[in-house]
Formats: C-alpha cells, sequence, structure tokens
C-alpha cells in the first residue's frame, strides 16, 4: 500500500507505535518516512504486532526497525532523548502538528 497516512504514537531508533486505518497483517514490511526537527528520516520496519479496534475500524501496530541510516538513528535518538537542537516547545509544535494533522484525516 502506497501513501498511507499514519499517526506515530512512540519511536525510537529500533521501531514505532503506529494507529493506521485499516486492519494490519503481523510482518507486513512497511517504510515510515517523517520529519523531526527538519530532518527527513526514512526507515524501513516489520510489523511485529498489532492489535486491531472493529468500533475504530484502526490499527495500533508494534513495528521493528529493520533499516535506518545512521545519522537518522542518531537524529531519533537526539529527539527521544532531547538531546541537542530538540528544544521542549519544538517537540510540543512537532508532537501538535503531527497529532492534528494525521489524525483528523484518521
Amino acid at each position: 500500500i502506497n501513501g498511507v497516512k499514519c499517526v506515530i504514537k512512540d519511536i525510537s531508533e529500533d521501531g514505532a507505535l503506529v494507529l493506521v486505518k485499516g486492519k494490519c497483517v503481523k510482518g507486513m514490511r512497511a517504510k515510515l518516512q517523517f520529519e523531526i526537527a527538519g530532518k527527513e528520516i526514512v526507515m524501513f520496519v516489520k510489523a511485529i504486532r498489532f492489535t486491531y479496534s472493529t468500533s475504530q475500524k484502526m490499527s495500533k501496530i508494534h513495528f521493528h526497525c529493520e533499516k535506518v541510516r545512521e545519522d537518522s538513528k542518531n537524529d531519533i535518538l537526539s529527539y527521544v532523548y532531547e538531546i541537542g537542537e530538540r528544544s521542549p516547545a519544538a517537540a510540543d509544535i512537532f508532537d501538535d502538528a503531527l497529532s492534528s494533522s494525521l489524525a483528523s484525516e484518521l
């Protein structure tokens, strides 16, 4: 499936928790593409488990990272641990913008 919008609820250098419309299949591979502090991050992932809500028709997917560039991994770690360029104000802007723009489309 190309170009599916989702909401990233949690992120780390070795995976992500994502909300998406529809039902997932265990083992599904995907490419997550997002920005952190103005830098594009591309993470190739595999679904290791998911829960499907029939009432909301949404899946909560736990992805394991299979491939990410080393500099992108460092950007993710900086975001997670609030190191370097990421300030708390910038984090709030990123989180609010991501949640509001994508949640409205789900």
